[in-house]
């Protein structure tokens, strides 16, 4: 099992702020700032996002097989190093 550890400060006003073990604003599964107001900050290691740009960067990969590949392109391929 393996696990996100984050520092979270939480101010009297319902600030929330995320930061990673380097002290970067970054939260992968939300924003890294939630303002009492309700606006959001989404950053990932320190680095700003717009809310569309974050979303898709922590969208995790599509595993497939080189069959599926295959099957997609309509002809065989084969791996090799680069």
């Amino acid at each position: 099992m393996s696990y996100k550890e984050y520092r979270v400060k939480v101010h009297d006003d319902g600030d929330v702020y995320w930061r990673n073990e380097k002290g970067e604003r970054h939260r992968e599964d939300g924003p890294a700032i939630s303002w009492g107001c309700g606006y959001k900050d989404f950053y990932l290691n320190g680095k700003n996002y717009t809310e569309e740009e974050y979303w898709e960067k922590v969208k995790p990969a599509k595993e497939v097989t080189i069959k599926e590949i295959e099957q997609k392109l309509g002809y065989k391929i084969k791996i090799i190093k680069e």
